[in-house]
């Protein structure tokens, strides 16, 4: 442990002694250090922390885990609080440029990670999965059957305006990239040979959502939401006869459980 590392820990034990009796968190450090203190503040990297009269920043990574004073029941959101959700719900693709010709409805994944750094505010990184049932579109000329993918990382913003309420609505948006793949095979009525598409893009994605959260306990959380998808897509590889365009839109509803930490 270096010199610096050392000093810090001095100081922690020294002043946490100054802060027993007073309702506190408790710190699990991963060098073994165990100390008191009140979270003020949060970053993506960095906690706030005041040890009786002493305000220190504290690296997140160097913390184990953190125990909330007794008397939390953990029916609000705490600064510093870092939440792993998973998520399975529906997808179904909206009729804006043509895509509702090539998907129909299917199931939709969802796995996040964020951490409350504002007193409103979660920020974190979210992956969606949604895959689309089988589809059979027709025009004048061909027969097809469609099989549509996709899959989003995203940068993700959730606005909380009730952090303090055991169930609380809630607004998301999110920022990222997407690789869509798509097989469509088409059989024309005319008897002539079977042509084929297969192929995948990458390309922005944007998503917009809201539901409800419910804080079930110190540990756990639940939320329902909808949200709204957009992609590009490479509509040079992609634009036939069923769709002709650079653009898809879908919707989710996802139900997911949450680890708090």
């Amino acid at each position: 442990m270096s010199v610096k590392k050392r000093s810090l820990l001095a100081v922690l034990l020294f002043v946490s002694g100054w802060a027993a009796g007073a309702r506190a968190e408790t710190f699990h450090m991963k060098s073994g250090a165990r100390f008191e203190g009140r979270i003020l503040s949060a970053t993506t990297d960095y906690l706030g922390v005041s040890v009786q009269d002493h305000t220190l920043d504290i690296r997140q990574d160097s913390i184990r885990s953190i125990d909330y004073e007794p008397d939390w029941d953990g029916r609000s959101v705490r600064l510093g609080e870092r939440v792993i959700r998973a998520g399975l719900g529906g997808a179904l693709p909206l009729s804006a440029y043509g895509f509702k010709r090539v998907a129909n409805g299917g199931v939709a994944a969802d796995f996040e990670f964020c951490g409350h750094f504002k007193p409103e505010w979660d920020l974190g990184l979210r992956m969606d999965d949604l895959g689309f049932g089988t589809a059979y579109p027709q025009t004048a000329a061909a027969n097809g059957k469609a099989q549509v993918q996709a899959t989003t990382l995203l940068l993700e913003g959730r606005w909380l305006p009730w952090p303090a309420r055991r169930v609380s609505p809630f607004l998301v948006g999110g920022l990222g990239f997407n690789i869509y793949s798509e097989e469509i095979e088409f059989t024309p009525k005319s008897g002539a040979a079977m042509s084929e598409i297969e192929d995948d893009s990458m390309g922005l994605a944007a998503m917009l959502g809201g539901g409800v959260q419910v804080l079930l306990s110190r540990n756990y959380v639940v939320d329902l939401e909808a949200g709204w998808h957009y992609w590009s897509i490479n509509g040079g590889t992609f634009g036939n006869p069923m769709q002709s365009s650079s653009f898809v839109q879908a919707v989710s509803l996802l139900a997911r459980l949450g680890w708090r930490f």
